[in-house]
């Protein structure tokens, strides 16, 4: 048994995590993870169980990272959106949202 947060799944969006096709909108998720790990040095969900991750996922946005200008941070927490339909539909989105 390894913690949820040891492995690859906190950059899983939740829906795939629940036997959902993947689609643009969860790569999106996975590039949101990673870049809020590169600003805050850690992943935004942890969990010790993948039912634990996936309900933070759902459940509870993480704590936004100190110092991103309002923009940014807004961009990034509608990147982690656990709704995929109410995430950035493609990369290119959240980009253009990041300039």
């Amino acid at each position: 048994g390894q913690q949820a947060s040891e492995t690859e799944l906190p950059y899983l969006a939740p829906e795939v995590m629940m036997g959902g096709a993947p689609d643009a909108r969860a790569d999106v998720f996975t590039i949101a993870v990673l870049a809020y790990q590169l600003v805050s040095g850690r992943v935004p969900f942890t969990a010790g169980s993948l039912p634990q991750l996936i309900g933070q996922m759902l459940q509870h946005p993480p704590d936004p990272p100190e110092g991103l200008p309002t923009a940014v941070q807004s961009a990034l927490f509608t990147a982690l959106d656990s709704t995929p339909t109410r995430r950035f539909q493609t990369a290119v989105e959240f980009q253009r949202a990041l300039a």
